[in-house]
């Protein structure tokens, strides 16, 4: 009886265990094999949530082309997914020249702000009303 209850411990403690690590390791592998075939032209995503296209590759570092005329240089292993949907930076629309006076609300937002992390909690209050 003693024996079937530590077969029955071990199968509701440990068995659980055993399959939750070896997925992870099947999605480990996936991540791995995925940025070993990474190439030029390829549009990724890093774990940080920059989208880019690959320009140059090194054995360790990968060169992502994000904007017209801007490089980054990433650890290769920080590429998280290769984008489906390609980047292309014609799409992106470029900010207004000018910036715009006011907001859409039309609150002013010019007087004096609190400062401190504490006045922004507190709000209006006096030395008094701390204490």
């Amino acid at each position: 009886m003693d024996l079937l209850f530590l077969i029955v411990i071990f199968a509701v403690f440990l068995l659980p265990t055993f399959f939750m690590a070896r997925k992870q390791r099947q999605a480990q592998a996936q991540v791995l094999q995925m940025q070993a075939a990474l190439s030029v032209g390829d549009a990724v995503i890093t774990a940080s949530g920059l989208h880019g296209v690959i320009v140059g590759l090194d054995e360790t570092v990968v060169d992502l082309d994000i904007a017209d005329d801007v490089v980054v240089t990433v650890e290769r292993a920080s590429i998280a997914r290769v984008n489906p949907v390609p980047v292309d930076n014609a799409d992106i629309v470029e900010p207004a020249a000018e910036p715009v006076a006011g907001n859409a609300e039309g609150v002013d937002y010019s007087e004096e702000r609190p400062t401190s992390a504490e006045d922004r909690v507190l709000g209006d209050t006096t030395d008094e009303d701390r204490r």
